[in-house]
């Protein structure tokens, strides 16, 4: 029952500020990056941090976007390797690759 009000929350607090529901829903409908901060912002005040998540990757083709997006994965991967070492993190690598393979297809 919890994950159903929580939903009705953020689809009630979506339908009141249509611009961030364009902003995260709308294909072909891409943020700027000053626009994407604010946003963020915005979602970071109402806890809705899941939604944080679908704004990146649905704007993650823009040029500074994607980049931030990359920058992040990089100091993360860098940082995991560190805590795991050289051959776990290969065996996860390959784990995950694994996975998607059987996942999508060959």
């Amino acid at each position: 029952m919890q994950e159903i009000s929580r939903t009705m929350e953020i689809i009630k607090w979506m339908s009141a500020y249509p611009d961030i529901q364009r902003a995260l829903c709308c294909e072909g409908y891409e943020v700027e990056p000053d626009e994407c901060l604010e946003i963020i912002g915005i979602l970071e005040e109402q806890g809705f941090y899941e939604l944080i998540y679908v704004l990146l990757v649905k704007n993650q083709c823009h040029a500074v976007i994607g980049g931030a997006i990359e920058r992040l994965l990089a100091e993360m991967w860098m940082s995991e390797w560190e805590k795991v070492g050289s051959q776990q993190m290969c065996k996860d690598l390959k784990e995950c690759i694994q996975k998607e393979i059987a996942f999508r297809g060959p």
